[in-house]
């Protein structure tokens, strides 16, 4: 009984002190395990790498049909040398002709690694579109690129040309938004937040890509209708919340799904409603297409968010670089959570001098230079860039 009697002061306040702090760690692990957010995804995108020449450009039209307004004698030359020259340069790859949906001739060339990319015909240009690409791939991928794509298709006489072509470029609904509805939901209002960046910025084409700006002004109050709808089905989803969170990443990501399939479907049918060009498809042709992330026959891994108000990057280190600052972007967006207000504004009306200005703060917020984007600018952005004490280095 003593020696009990003398324990017990010792044993006590020893069981209780490091009981309470293995209940706090536990019920602190718990807390954070539920409401943090999940690992961020590596953002996956697609690439559509255009280059023309003026030979090609004037070359007749073998089919004069409307499922093909791309063939022409120079092209099929064109793809064939150059599907030639990359056989023979890389012994390793499999280079096979195939026939697309129209039955145009194209070559698929796969690399080693598995990585493939296609060379295409589309109309004036050949067209490299390829399997998704991620940010890590960037020391593998970008020497393939650059080389096989841009070097090999100079050496034809073939070049990235602002004017004529496009850069498209695909984000994967799985692999660069995770499913996510408010993520993406954050992205479409901040790329709306911008009409700059493709009305101005990279790229002038209100024919192929109107941005939100360029629709009607019922179709931007039709957008900001859809988006208070959209909130609302967010909050009563509980978007965000520890029980959003405590979904099985299944059951998280199907649900996700079918909110951005609501919201793409919604600015489908009530601000697409026209273009600015009759002969081209309304769903297709604008800045932000949604195209293949409605379309129902496609597998949710296969769903892309298309940015079309690009023009042709000159180099893959600047096709990298724009990888990088949607990548960035998204990283921001995912950070900052909430709901991004819609403030919509005429770009049209400001000064070159202010779309710099607002160029240089959109990449000052995902702490990215202005300098490294000389080469994918419009030139009349470009000059004040260089008048930009903090751009100076563009000369």
């Amino acid at each position: 009984m003593g020696l009990l009697n003398k324990s017990v002061p010792f044993f006590v306040p020893l069981f209780t002190k490091w009981t309470g702090l293995c209940l706090a760690f536990a019920l602190l692990f718990s807390f954070y395990s539920f409401a943090q957010l999940p690992p961020t995804p590596e953002a996956g995108f697609g690439m559509e790498v255009t280059v023309t020449s003026r030979v090609l450009r004037n070359s007749p039209l073998l089919r004069k049909t409307k499922d093909d307004d791309t063939t022409t004698a120079k092209g099929l030359e064109l793809i064939e040398k150059l599907a030639q020259k990359i056989q023979k340069a890389c012994r390793r790859c499999i280079v096979e002709s195939r026939l697309d949906k129209w039955e145009i001739p194209s070559y698929v060339v796969t690399f080693p690694s598995g990585w493939w990319f296609a060379i295409t015909l589309d109309p004036d240009v050949l067209e490299f579109v390829a399997a998704p690409i991620h940010s890590s791939d960037k020391k593998q991928l970008l020497p393939l690129i650059q080389k096989y794509i841009y070097d090999f298709s100079a050496q034809l006489g073939l070049h990235p040309e602002r004017v004529h072509g496009g850069g498209h470029i695909h984000l994967g609904i799985e692999s660069a938004f995770d499913f996510d509805p408010l993520l993406f939901r954050n992205f479409i209002v901040d790329q709306f937040n911008h009409p700059e960046l493709s009305g101005k910025i990279f790229a002038i084409d209100p024919d192929s890509a109107p941005t939100i700006m360029e629709r009607k002004g019922s179709e931007r109050k039709a957008f900001q209708g859809i988006l208070a709808k959209f909130d609302q089905k967010l909050i009563e989803a509980g978007i965000h919340t520890v029980d959003w969170w405590r979904l099985s990443r299944k059951a998280r990501h199907q649900r996700g799904l079918d909110l951005i399939l609501w919201f793409a479907d919604q600015i489908e049918k009530e601000v697409y409603t026209s273009t600015t060009n009759k002969g081209w498809e309304k769903d297709k042709s604008q800045a932000w297409s949604f195209v293949r992330v409605t379309n129902r026959e496609l597998k949710p891994e296969q769903l892309t968010l298309e940015s079309r108000g690009l023009s042709p990057q000159p180099s893959a280190k600047d096709l990298f670089l724009m990888f990088e600052m949607y990548s960035t972007r998204l990283h921001l967006l995912r950070e900052k959570g909430g709901f991004i207000p819609f403030i919509p504004y005429n770009y049209a009306e400001a000064s070159n001098k202010e779309l710099s200005m607002f160029f240089l703060e959109y990449l000052e917020e995902i702490h990215m230079k202005a300098q490294d984007f000389k080469n994918l600018v419009d030139s009349r952005v470009r000059y004040w860039l260089q008048l930009t004490k903090s751009c100076s280095i563009l000369n």
